[in-house]
């Protein structure tokens, strides 16, 4: 055989050898995707390669709260689950409203280390939604009596609610009036009556997510109930963790509101003054409260 018909043989070899290996697919899935699946459910499926060269065995499935793109990232990436080679979905649990993206590694006698995204790893995160809860009603507000527009009570309103420092007008009543009916409510032997819990509007009905989703299981479960010592040790809980201004402003109100119905008057007083700045209207009130109970203990 002469020079150039080895060269032409060796060629023909080589494109075979090529050819023989197209023919197979990688030991890889394809097509990955995820979706909610209700409750806190995530479903993860793919796509399974037809024709392998090696018989896949096994995948291992990866959870991630930041896209995997490059196969370290496995390292810092949650370990879900081994299942049998022939699955084409897997079915994740989670317990918050994070995103999360997921990876899928194949296995045929060894591990096939190559991260793919949009094959077998996912690019979109996905998270489960928040259950609608119904709006939080609070105590002093289940039991109340409504009176049609136009219609007079069963019986005159308790008290007066007189403000005081408040300028008089000429249509508010008489100086002797306003003396005799501020010694109505009260008499000075016995103790200052409680506020009653107060709600921000934004808090009265669950968000789908975020920071304000939190704050609102913390009042359903501890703060509406009345279980106010739970209530300040989650809430500070949050408090403590990266949330926003608005939010972390709401949740310390409610520390304070709370100081303040288990008789911590200092405490209370102490949180009110950090959100007077947000609230001036409702801090003023409750921080007023606080001093006077502080006064009579």
């Amino acid at each position: 055989m002469n020079k150039n018909s080895k060269k032409s043989f060796l060629v023909w070899i080589l494109a075979l050898f090529c050819f023989s290996l197209s023919a197979y697919e990688k030991p890889m899935i394809i097509n990955i995707h995820s979706e909610y699946a209700g409750g806190n459910k995530i479903n993860i499926m793919w796509t399974n390669p037809e024709n392998t060269e090696k018989k896949i065995t096994k995948f291992l499935v990866y959870r991630n709260t930041m896209p995997i793109t490059v196969f370290n990232d496995i390292n810092n990436s949650t370990f879900l689950a081994q299942i049998p080679g022939s699955s084409s979905g897997y079915t994740d649990t989670v317990k918050d409203l994070n995103d999360y993206y997921y990876a899928v590694i194949s296995f045929t006698d060894e591990c096939y280390d190559l991260i793919m995204p949009s094959m077998n790893a996912t690019v979109k995160g996905v998270h489960v939604e928040a259950k609608k809860q119904n709006p939080i009603i609070p105590k002093h507000e289940e039991s109340e009596k409504k009176y049609p527009t136009g219609t007079l009570r069963e019986t005159p309103l308790p008290y007066l609610d007189l403000v005081d420092g408040l300028v008089k007008s000429e249509n508010q009543i008489s100086n002797l009036a306003h003396e005799k009916a501020s010694g109505l409510g009260r008499k000075s032997a016995n103790p200052v009556e409680l506020l009653e819990p107060y709600y921000f509007e934004a808090d009265l009905i669950s968000p789908e997510r975020g920071d304000a989703y939190y704050l609102f299981q913390i009042l359903s479960q501890y703060f509406a109930p009345r279980k106010y010592r739970d209530s300040i040790a989650q809430l500070k809980k949050l408090t403590g963790t990266n949330i926003t201004r608005e939010v972390e402003s709401r949740a310390t109100f409610y520390l304070g509101e709370s100081y303040y119905f288990t008789g911590d008057f200092e405490n209370a007083v102490r949180t009110f003054v950090k959100v007077q700045e947000y609230f001036p209207e409702e801090s003023k009130k409750w921080l007023e409260s606080s001093l006077d109970h502080l006064e009579i203990n």
